[in-house]
This record gives structure tokens, C-alpha cells and sequence, in this order.
């Protein structure tokens, strides 16, 4: 929706660390007000390093497939919502991607589904458990979608 608020997920990990630390940063708005250092807030929870690998694997294959695929048309209209992906990757590199409200069915969505489900877990709406069992769910959602 137009005027959302702006979020931002971080994963820090440490070199020789199992766990690495997953960090939402948000700004508290007020209605009509300039958002002032005060108004940002971060949440952080551990993740495991079994995770973070899923995770960072799930964001890699997806922004590599999708760079420059027809199936990620930008379509331009007055509402709606601009995602921005990064992921420093194992195989790949650094990597960057952006897209418009994506649809159903493409591979920019499972980022825009994955990152929702992250904010969740964040919020403590879901529980660890919960989060990795989703996150194999994403990796298998991306080889259909890849292999269509």
C-alpha cells in the first residue's frame, strides 16, 4: 500500500559463529510527523547457521534467475510497493535486486513472501521452528517456480 512504512532486514554474521543475528530496523510514524533517530527502532533475534544458509541461498538463486527474466516485467501503476533485495552470496557474490508488487507466481514474490515471514518471526509472531520449516517451504517454492 502506498505510504508504508520503510523496513529494513539485516543479517550480521561473525566468521566462526554458528548463530548469525537477524536485525529489523523501522521507524515508528507518526502521523503527519518527520521521523525523528528516536522514532527507529531494531528488533534481533539468533538464527542459526542452518538457516542463515537456506535463507542466503533462497535470495541468491532468486535474484540470479530473475535478473533479467521476462517473467519480472516492471509494470507501473499509482499504488503499490517497491522491494529492494541485497545478499552478499556465497556462490554468486553480491547481489541486487528490485521489484514493484510483484504477482503470485514469479520468482520476486518468493523474496516479498520470505522477507514478510522474517518480519513475523522478528515480531515474535512465529516461533524459530515455525521459521526454518518455512524456510525449506521457500527453497522447494523456488525450484517449481524456477522449473516451470
Amino acid at each position: 500500500p502506498s505510504f508504508e512504512q520503510l523496513k529494513r532486514i539485516t543479517v550480521l554474521r561473525k566468521e566462526g559463529r554458528e548463530q548469525a543475528q537477524l536485525l529489523l530496523t523501522y521507524a515508528i510514524n507518526k502521523k503527519g510527523k518527520k521521523v525523528r533517530s528516536k522514532d527507529v527502532k531494531t528488533l534481533r533475534k539468533e538464527i542459526s547457521a542452518e538457516s542463515l544458509k537456506i535463507m542466503n541461498d533462497v535470495f541468491e538463486e532468486t535474484l540470479i534467475e530473475t535478473k533479467y527474466s521476462a517473467n519480472n516485467k516492471r509494470i507501473s501503476a499509482n499504488d503499490g510497493t517497491i522491494y529492494h533485495f541485497f545478499v552478499n552470496g556465497d556462490k554468486y557474490g553480491n547481489m541486487f535486486g528490485q521489484t514493484w508488487s510483484p504477482r503470485k507466481g514469479i520468482l520476486p514474490r518468493v523474496l516479498v513472501d520470505l522477507s514478510e515471514y522474517l518480519v513475523a518471526f522478528l515480531s515474535n509472531d512465529v516461533s524459530l521452528e515455525e521459521l526454518n520449516s518455512r524456510l525449506s517451504g521457500f527453497k522447494k517454492k523456488l525450484e517449481v517456480i524456477k522449473n516451470k
